[in-house]
């Protein structure tokens, strides 16, 4: 279940980057 909450934490991490920067 911490794997999978790790996972959705860096993916929004990462959608959040890629919005900021477009």
């Amino acid at each position: 279940m911490k794997f999978v909450f790790a996972l959705s934490c860096i993916q929004a991490f990462v959608v959040g980057g890629a919005l900021s920067s477009a």
